[in-house]
């Protein structure tokens, strides 16, 4: 291993994952153009630290290539976020308790509000902190059943006189109203019978002196299956990350994967045919046998349960995973394959000189989705910014 020493640096010795610039680049105008929207229309969802592509390095690339709003899911990532683009919007999806208003207003953020609870609980905290009024967005929920004002037509009536009555309140600034939608991509006729109940519940407060205020709906899939029109902003998450979109037509619109996680090989040995592999001998070699032990595990990300069924790719050849899923390590088999050597690169998902093989494909495999693996890889990978 010593001329790996040598000529590796220390974030490539182990496993690693590259974040392309190129690729996020091209998403995002991808985004953009199929949305018919401007950069600065489009709210890039940074939450879960990007999906795990690491939103200290996503979102300034981002911000410099015109993005100007983000949003996260929680007050820790939102004041992380700030740290590394001190003049971007930000809002937090999720919920905070009131007794952090002070640190919402010290740091500029944004807030979700999903309840009258939350316009009082707000309204006071924001006025006993001081300074400007705090900055709110309020959320509708028109069909997921998860967090919001609901938006049902036994229901619109009270909503709307929430809605109006957050905009009395002078330690409270209302910037914007959305909502989420449950099966964008899958279930065009849900997505629409959403978006009926938003404009139905935003009409009915406009009518009673509610403002002008920008509306922003459209998550990924629905971004790229229109329409979109009444949207001031577009909120894509996966779809940046070049993630594969649940959707009623087969095609990725162009978007190409951010992500690619590479392992090195640490050693390569030969066995013999009925030696057993990894822990609990659960696979048996049925004929001599080249394997490569290979530095990433489930520690790293590498879901156990691709054990004895996932492969690895070596310069676009499937290697296939022999044995259980170490913490550490996984052993593949490489027998015919020529010039393998302990120091070469190994894919488990993304895009190489080689071949592509997309997180989704291997999610499937794993029976989840790839919002999960990307989240999954984990702290110990370092993420590289590549061009």
């Amino acid at each position: 291993m010593s001329t790996i020493e040598k000529d590796k640096p220390r974030e490539t010795k182990r496993a690693w994952a590259e974040i392309s610039k190129q690729a996020l680049l091209n998403n995002l105008h991808v985004i953009a153009k199929r949305s018919n929207k401007t950069i600065d229309q489009i709210v890039a969802v940074v939450k879960a630290n990007a999906y795990g592509h690491n939103m200290t390095l996503v979102a300034p690339f981002l911000e410099k290539a015109g993005v100007k709003i983000f949003t996260v899911a929680t007050i820790d990532e939102a004041i992380a976020l700030r740290a590394c683009c001190p003049d971007a919007s930000i809002l937090i999806l999720g919920t905070t308790d009131y007794c952090y208003t002070s640190d919402l207003k010290k740091h500029q953020l944004m807030q979700t509000v999903v309840s009258d609870d939350d316009i009082q609980g707000f309204a006071i905290a924001s006025e006993k902190a001081g300074g400007p009024p705090l900055g709110i967005h309020l959320k509708l929920d028109t069909g997921l059943a998860r967090l919001g004002f609901p938006s049902d037509p036994s229901h619109q009536a009270r909503t709307a006189e929430a809605m109006l009555k957050a905009t009395s309140y002078t330690s409270l600034d209302v910037r914007g109203v959305y909502t989420h939608f449950a099966s964008s991509g899958e279930d065009p006729d849900y997505s629409d019978k959403q978006r009926r109940l938003f404009n139905d519940t935003l009409a009915l407060a406009k009518e009673h002196g509610f403002p002008d205020i920008a509306c922003h709906i459209s998550n990924s899939s629905a971004i790229l299956e229109p329409p979109n029109d009444n949207d001031d902003y577009v909120r894509p998450g996966l779809a940046l990350y070049g993630g594969k979109l649940r959707s009623t037509s087969d095609s990725r619109h162009d978007l190409l994967p951010v992500m690619t996680v590479k392992a090195r090989i640490e050693q390569i040995r030969d066995i013999e045919k009925g030696a057993r592999v990894s822990y609990g001998g659960t696979w048996v070699a049925h004929r001599p046998t080249r394997l490569a032990v290979v530095a990433i595990g489930y520690a790293d990300g590498l879901p156990r349960v691709l054990s004895n069924r996932g492969s690895l790719l070596y310069r676009g050849h499937d290697c296939p995973i022999r044995g259980a899923v170490c913490m550490d390590h996984i052993i593949v088999d490489i027998t015919g394959l020529q010039d393998v050597k302990p120091g070469d690169t190994m894919m488990f998902f993304g895009k190489d000189t080689f071949t592509e093989r997309a997180a989704s494909d291997v999610a499937h495999l794993c029976g989840t989705i790839d919002y999960e693996l990307f989240c999954g890889i984990s702290e110990r990978i370092p993420r590289l910014l590549v061009p």
